[in-house]
């Protein structure tokens, strides 16, 4: 039975299991084309059928009977509409831009319509387009799959768009400057190649493709925007659309049933491994009742058997609150897993290369602690950026690029010979015809084996099969070339032709990319939800033994659902959904699809979970109501904590009034107001922030490291950020702080609260906005919980109060029943030398701006202004008749 509404095409795929899966990428994609219609239609063509046809979402169904044979496949392919909707939400976001802005966001194209250029598919057509420029986005990614709109030329209000689907054709990457300037093997007499237009190949609708193409031309130029990209819907969509019906994993959380967390063995005494040495007691517990040898899977003598045993089967779920440590312990988990079991690998996901990157350098700096050879081989799989080198051999990518370096040096010295043969093209055919062969089947062939999915034996191999083409090569151009006989110059052009095809049937059947090669070796791979769906990941490891996902509590089911189809026996989720959920557009943040998982699991289904609750940021003032309203009271603050010394005794001149752990400043005076979009700024209570952040760092000297700025919403971030730039300007030409102090200033970290999560500062300022009832953003409890967890040692909370306390559906009031003396923004404006507010304002607003100006100003500063009234008023005195 379906719980939701489909046009028909989408229902069969839905519904029906594929009996051919048709993918658009693979390299049968042309002998595919023929059974297309009989097949399941790829996730693109779904997507330009659906732009335009509205969606009919059902309420979803977050508990199945148990044993019931339908329950898994239906519990995940009801988010299918769920992901369009998504999708399409983003697509129309980014079209409303586009028209409203159309000019500067086009790429000029033309379409290529030459019968080889043409194939059509159904109701639907691909064609071959080129683009001249290369700013276009995700070219550096591979631009596969990518939504764009083309745009024919101007006709007025009435300018329609026609979407389609690109892709680079094959063989087009982004060139990787094949010649250098100091190649021995260039010749400086040769013309410069000409400029190469990038070759996408386009899908789109048959309807489209014939309104597009009334004129009859067979080039039409066009303007290209791109709209958005298809791979994270298409994996998600995929994931959900074929569930793994045999992930035990899974079946749990369709009928939500966990199994219970085993308990802690009693501990002998022994010191813990180097990995686990640094944990607490609570961080300890949960890593080693998760990896304990089930029964039946120890040695005779008790011992763990590390060689042949298996972790435990079921899904986990492992809650971290703020500053529990919960990376610490996520990554002495997985190397607890990896060196007790040697031969299980695990996948290790997280929804953003950010987390990703951050949890893979601590089990890293875990393992050298270890001997290398104790050391399990890791693989991280995508787009990593800001990896130290260290992590080069780790990074498979990286990694390809360097054992495929031989290939990319031939590459070079071809191009190189090829521009020499050149110059005899008139005089022999048979020198154009080598050139063409090697433009046309060799060096597209070469791109193909050296980036990113670089086929090769072994690198000995390689390096002797480029060797033996490199001298085949130049042999065979210089016997051409020099050749007066036709039949030499055939032969020799043979000799050529077969020892490229030769080579590249050599590197193609090593059956092994050079990103294959270091994932097929790892234990332990790291990829995001999304990277972990990569086709040739799953096409050459099937399965993984532990599933490990990061920041679970923002990663949404159906992108959880990706690394599922490797089968895991053991998955632990980790996260803490008290913190941010997922970003959802399509649907209201109350929704369950903008649930996570684990949030699913933990809350309406009462799942069990273990929870690490000794923290170790927070002042324990500033713990009290984080803990009491998110956590029932469970977090326990580490006496090392307690012990730290207060913001004055860090900070000496910090004034005697502003010295405590939790500050509530009543900014009664601010008014919230429209910024850019739907978004929300209070310009009095930003300058009051930009005047206490200015005080901080210029006359108690915190360290700009040291201090924080967060906020509900992104116009009043930039509104801060465009204050501090005006504050700090002033204050440079006032001759009050150095250029190098603006310069270190400027780059205090002043973020919106999805920036800050997993970030803390010894101070944070806090940043309401809101001054009625109606709090928007701050009625999100779980925004609240981040904002406010983010300090050491202290928490300056700016904020209207009456109007937060009228939120009474919110637990603001709860918070401000903890702070029973705000303190006054006019209090704090006399402190900080900042702007007065409200009342006091506006009379103060009536008087000379100079007199006021000089009363806030230092004393030299005083001392000038008076010198320079007396001379003035001396000067008007003398030309007194």
């Amino acid at each position: 039975m379906a719980y939701y509404n489909l046009p028909d095409h989408m229902a069969a795929m839905v519904l029906t299991p594929p009996q051919r899966t048709f993918n658009p990428h693979g390299r049968d994609h042309r002998n595919n084309r023929r059974d297309f219609e009989g097949a399941i239609p790829s996730f693109d063509k779904v997507v330009l059928d659906q732009i335009l046809a509205p969606l009919v979402l059902r309420p979803l169904v977050t508990k199945w009977r148990p044993n019931d044979g339908l329950a898994l496949r239906e519990h995940f392919r009801q988010y299918l509409p769920y992901i369009m909707a998504e999708l399409l939400k983003a697509v129309n976001e980014k079209v409303e831009s586009l028209e409203s802005g159309r000019r500067n966001l086009r790429s000029p194209a033309l379409m290529k319509r030459e019968q080889d250029d043409v194939e059509r598919v159904g109701s639907f057509v691909s064609v071959r387009l080129e683009i001249s420029s290369r700013d276009m986005p995700k070219l550096d990614h591979g631009f596969y799959n990518e939504l764009v709109a083309l745009i024919p030329p101007d006709q007025g209000d009435e300018t329609p768009l026609y979407f389609a689907v690109a892709r680079l054709a094959r063989g087009q990457r982004d060139e990787v400057d094949e010649v250098d300037s100091d190649d021995d093997e260039s010749d400086p007499d040769a013309p410069p190649p000409p400029p190469r237009p990038m070759q996408l190949r386009v899908s789109m609708r048959l309807e489209d493709y014939s309104d597009l193409c009334r004129s009859g031309a067979t080039e039409i130029r066009l303007d290209m925007c791109h709209i958005q990209g298809l791979i994270p819907a298409e994996r998600q969509f995929n994931a959900c659309r074929e569930p793994p019906l045999g992930a035990y994993a899974a079946s749990q959380i369709a009928t939500a049933t966990l199994p219970q967390w085993p308990d802690a063995a009693a501990g002998d005494g022994a010191t813990p491994a180097p990995h686990l040495s640094a944990l607490n007691e609570s961080q300890r517990r949960c890593v080693e009742r998760l990896t304990a040898p089930v029964e039946g899977e120890t040695d005779d003598d008790g011992s763990a058997d590390s060689a042949d045993g298996r972790p435990r089967s079921g899904l986990f779920l492992l809650q971290g609150p703020p500053g529990t440590g919960k990376t610490t312990t996520t990554a002495a988990l997985i190397a607890e897993l990896a060196l007790r079991y040697r031969d299980t690998s695990l996948l290790i996901c997280a929804p953003s290369n950010q987390a990703l990157r951050e949890l893979l350098l601590r089990v890293n700096e875990l393992f050298t602690r270890h001997p290398p050879d104790e050391v399990p081989p890791m693989a991280l799989v995508g787009v990593a950026k800001k990896l130290p080198p260290a992590l080069d051999n780790v990074y498979a990518h990286k990694f390809a690029s360097r054992l495929s370096k031989p290939l990319i040096d031939l590459k070079r010295q071809l191009r190189a010979l090829l521009r020499r043969a050149h110059r005899f093209d008139d005089e022999l055919p048979i020198a154009r015809a080598i050139r063409e062969h090697c433009a046309a089947v060799v060096l597209p062939g070469i791109d193909g084996l050296f980036v990113g999915r670089s086929p090769f034996h072994v690198r000995r191999h390689v390096q002797t099969a480029v060797q033996k083409l490199r001298l085949e090569v130049r042999a065979a151009v210089a016997n051409v070339v020099a050749a007066a006989d036709e039949v030499l110059a055939a032969a020799e052009a043979d000799r050529l032709v077969a020892a490229t095809e030769a080579l590249i049937a050599l590197l193609q059947a090593g059956a092994k990319t050079c990103e294959l090669f270091v994932v097929q070796r790892a234990q332990i791979v790291f990829a995001t939800l999304v990277g972990s769906g990569r086709p040739w990941l799953r096409k050459q490891r099937d399965a993984f033994d532990v599933v490990v996902v990061d920041e679970a509590g923002q990663a949404l089911v159906p992108e959880v659902a990706i690394p599922l189809h490797f089968a895991p026996q053991l998955m632990v989720q980790v996260g803490d959904p008290q913190q941010l959920a997922p970003v959802v557009k399509a649907v209201d943040a109350t929704h369950v699809f903008a649930q996570s998982m684990m949030q699913l699991l933990m809350g309406a289904h009462a799942q069990p979970f273990a929870r690490l609750h000794v923290q170790y940021r927070m002042h324990p003032a500033i713990c009290a109501w984080v803990s009491d309203t998110f956590y029932d009271g469970a977090l326990v603050t580490d006496a090392s904590v307690a012990a730290r010394p207060s913001l004055r005794a860090q900070f000496p001149r910090l004034d005697a009034r502003l010295d405590a752990p939790s500050l509530f400043i009543d900014v009664a005076g601010g008014a919230e107001a429209r910024g850019d979009g739907r978004s929300w700024r209070n310009e009095e209570e930003a300058r009051l922030v930009v005047g206490a952040l200015v005080y901080l760092l210029r006359h108690c000297a915190v360290p700009p490291k040291s201090v924080g700025v967060v906020s509900f919403y992104a116009s009043q971030v930039a509104l801060l950020k465009t204050l501090l730039a005006t504050r700090l300007e002033q204050e440079l030409r006032g001759g009050r702080i150095t250029r190098d102090q603006r310069r270190a200033w400027a780059r205090v970290l002043v973020h919106t609260v999805d920036g800050f999560q997993g970030g803390e500062r010894a101070l944070t300022l806090v940043s309401c906005v809101r001054s009625t009832a109606a709090v928007g953003f701050l009625s999100n409890a779980r925004r609240l919980n981040v904002a406010m967890s983010r300090a050491q040692s202290a928490r300056w909370v700016f904020g209207h109060g009456a109007g937060l306390r009228g939120a009474a559906d919110t637990v603001l009031p709860s918070f401000l029943a903890t702070h029973r003396a705000p303190l006054p923004a006019e209090t704090l404006a006399a402190i900080v030398g900042g702007p007065a507010t409200g009342a006091a304002a506006a009379s103060r607003s009536r008087r000379p701006l100079a007199s006021s100006a000089a009363r806030a100003a230092p004393e030299r500063v005083r001392r000038f202004a008076f010198v320079s009234s007396f001379i003035a008023a001396t000067v008007r005195c003398c030309h007194c008749p």
